[in-house]
């Protein structure tokens, strides 16, 4: 234990002092670098919970919950940031763009004046929700983050997903059992999520009631294959390490719950969903990760800030004539967009 304490403290020192040198000009920077230390600090081990609209997510973590708190329907319903924490007394906390924080009640009722399917909704003004909840997997510092869908037509809402895939410890995806694995999630996975340093993820083939028994034997197998060859797992070019698979089907878990059906609960695939995550979950695995993820994005950060001070260089070097054509280069480019750019100019001396 003393060992992870001085391993933070040694990592503080260092992000602390890549924050602090005049280079670091740039706010994006500086805002990467300080949320870096922000989470190394005080952060949770953050569990993202991905895939395109309509998989099921909300349904999926309604089902972790046992009630069927977050909205769901038939349209793309998540528009924020839900942020799901361990709290032996429920409490519902809505932190807005402008830095109000308002607490709001735990019901589905209230939580839908922020769904995209809400006529006027607020969710274009609130940065995240957080909901404590009396959830035994969330236990230990660990917080589960349900997001709008990566494919959403709404740019915004896709946005607000893109923005959050840097403070991923752990990745669950959701697939539909009717369309597993399209290209669009696999484009996804590899150009959004691999890229953050995510080196195993949990797939959950949600609707997995969809599948004809004829299929069931097979189905798994196959999606196991294909999941293989997309990221050329077991070659040194292996875009992935390691995955888990496991079937749902978190509408039957739900109905189970709200009938008091165990049966039907087990039939659904919930029971062995929590055990895997559970073990994901481990304390041993977390520190790792923890250690593991900040490392990664202070190594992210130092390569852009060395790119950074090369294009400074490059301009600091460049000729007075090199830099007037460029300057005249972008008032075309600037011209053409109907973009007006009187601020450049290049004066000789």
């Amino acid at each position: 234990m003393m060992g992870d304490y001085a391993d933070i403290d040694h990592l503080l020192e260092a992000i602390r002092a890549l924050r602090g040198i005049s280079a670091v000009q740039e706010e994006r920077l500086k805002e990467r670098l300080d949320t870096l230390i922000e989470t190394v600090t005080y952060g949770f081990y953050t569990v993202l919970v991905l895939g395109e609209f309509k998989r099921g997510k909300s349904s999926f973590v309604n089902a972790l919950l046992g009630t069927s708190l977050l909205p769901m329907d038939v349209l793309p319903e998540t528009a924020t940031v839900n942020i799901l924490r361990y709290a032996e007394t429920p409490y519902l906390r809505v932190r807005y763009r402008d830095g109000r924080m308002v607490d709001g009640e735990v019901t589905e009722a209230y939580l839908r004046r922020f769904s995209a399917n809400t006529p006027n909704n607020e969710a274009h003004e609130v940065r995240q929700i957080e909901i404590g909840y009396p959830i035994d997997l969330l236990r230990g510092h660990i917080e589960l983050v349900d997001t709008p869908g990566v494919a959403d037509l709404d740019d915004l809402r896709a946005d607000v997903t893109y923005g959050i895939l840097p403070q991923a410890h752990a990745v669950i995806f959701l697939l539909d059992a009717n369309a597993p694995l399209t290209e669009s999630e696999r484009v996804f996975i590899k150009e959004r999520i691999i890229p953050q340093g995510i080196r195993h993820i949990f797939f959950i083939v949600n609707k997995y009631d969809c599948v004809d028994e004829e299929e069931d034997a097979d189905f798994l197998t196959d999606i196991e294959r294909r999941i293989r060859a997309v990221f050329r797992m077991g070659t040194a070019e292996a875009a992935l390490e390691s995955f888990s698979l496991l079937p749902l089907s978190a509408l039957t878990a739900l109905q189970g719950m709200a009938a008091g059906n165990t049966a039907l609960v087990a039939a659904s695939g919930l029971p062995e969903v929590r055990a895997q995550l559970a073990e994901i979950l481990s304390a041993g695995t977390m520190a790792q990760e923890r250690r593991r993820h900040a490392y990664f994005h202070l190594n992210a950060i130092g390569k852009d800030i060395r790119r950074h001070l090369r294009n400074r260089s490059a301009i600091a070097q460049a000729g007075l004539d090199e830099l007037a054509a460029f300057a005249t280069a972008l008032r075309e480019e600037a011209a053409a967009d109907i973009i007006p750019l009187r601020l450049i100019s290049v004066k000789k001396d």
